[in-house]
């Protein structure tokens, strides 16, 4: 065999398997797909209220400049430091400002103002562009207020501050990687094994021969179903509950939320992913389709969640997308459990679209399966009837 009958050989046997679609495609898609989530770039506009108790011209004109940050958006005024905190435990915000009634007469006087900033630490990415930008503003303010006090009274030393903020870190106040990253991590993996475990039953049935067997349930389809998944649904609890046991135990990552919500969130998570994977497994008769389901999924399944790159900064249309997908509502509902410490009112949403998710793809899967079944069984019927 000549070098090009060896290259004509391997082209025929790309374009006979679809290998092309593999390595020339996929990139292409996920280019677009990864472009489009970041679009916008970089983090701004992220929501913060304020408590001015100062109300002084001073106040307003630092409320004014967060407003004017490209960084910031300003929603509105507390009239508590308690609704302040509330908004960002809840999520309403993600950033509270805080400033005390004596700051204008403590600069007047000559002396450092201060300010306080509270921050929802349990996203990592909104954190950092908060107190960021937020010290940005201090010290910006503290200089041009130097500056001034230099040209009315001819201080030779401005070296001081005169606006400094102070921040208080929500829910992660060391900003530890060690209590963001692995939650999110454990998401994908147990998405990962439910959608394998399903998937790879119904191709394995395929292809020994013994799917068509079960046709006889078509009446009764959620027997086949149950009887098949229910075993797989014990052992990913079961992972459940060794994976957060060892991010508990022995990283010391802080689960303060009741755990019964956080296994109840994983149980209808993990139905959730079943029923989208035996949707899926109908159409797919090759193992190897279902490892690259899996491997096709994983990575932009878990940036599309929103957990390491917020909703609120995607295209709209792009996060509305990603509300289709189970592990967006499971990462939200983990972070409000686990970091936050929140109860059923915060992850009453997510629980209702993941039921709904597990119900619509599981009615559709044995409505699917019903009425394959239907037509073998009369095909039998006729062709027994035949002889």
């Amino acid at each position: 065999m000549t070098v090009s009958d060896a290259m004509l050989d391997e082209w025929k046997l790309i374009w006979h398997h679809k290998f092309y679609s593999f390595a020339l495609i996929i990139p292409i898609i996920f280019t677009l797909y990864f472009g489009f989530i970041y679009s916008h770039e970089k983090i701004e506009h992220v929501p913060i209220r304020y408590l001015d108790e100062d109300r002084s011209q001073i106040s307003q004109q630092i409320i004014q400049a967060f407003a004017a940050s490209e960084s910031f958006q300003v929603v509105g005024a507390a009239y508590s430091e308690q609704e302040l905190l509330d908004d960002v435990a809840y999520g309403r915000v993600s950033m509270a400002l805080i400033i005390p009634p004596d700051l204008s007469e403590t600069i007047k006087e000559g002396k450092q103002g201060k300010f306080l900033a509270v921050v929802d630490g349990s996203n990592l990415s909104i954190a950092n562009v908060a107190l960021t930008n937020a010290s940005i503003i201090a010290k910006t303010f503290s200089v041009g207020i130097s500056m001034k006090r230099v040209e009315a009274k001819g201080l030779a030393d401005s070296s001081v501050e005169s606006i400094r903020y102070g921040y208080r870190l929500l829910f992660n106040p060391g900003m530890s990687y060690l209590y963001f990253v692995p939650l999110g991590v454990l998401g994908v993996l147990l998405q990962n094994a439910a959608l394998t475990a399903i998937a790879l039953w119904m191709v394995r049935e395929k292809t020994i021969g013994r799917w068509k067997s079960y046709f006889r349930y078509w009446r009764t389809p959620w027997k086949v179903f149950y009887a098949r998944s229910f075993p797989y649904f014990l052992i990913i609890m079961l992972a459940v509950v060794c994976t957060t046991g060892i991010l508990k135990n022995v990283f010391h990552i802080p689960f303060i939320g009741d755990v019964s919500l956080l296994f109840l969130l994983s149980a209808t998570f993990i139905a959730s992913v079943m029923g989208v994977a035996s949707l899926v497994a109908l159409f797919i008769d090759k193992l190897a389709r279902v490892l690259q389901m899996v491997m096709l999924t994983s990575l932009p399944s878990f940036v599309l969640s929103g957990y390491s790159f917020p909703h609120m900064f995607m295209p709209d249309w792009v996060a509305a997308l990603s509300k289709l997908l189970p592990v967006s509502h499971f990462l939200h509902g983990l972070t409000e459990i686990a970091i936050k410490g929140n109860g059923w009112d915060q992850i009453a949403a997510d629980m209702a679209s993941l039921a709904a998710i597990f119900l619509v793809t599981a009615l559709a899967s044995m409505t699917i399966f019903s009425i394959q079944g239907r037509k073998q069984m009369m095909g039998q019927t006729a062709s027994e009837r035949g002889k």
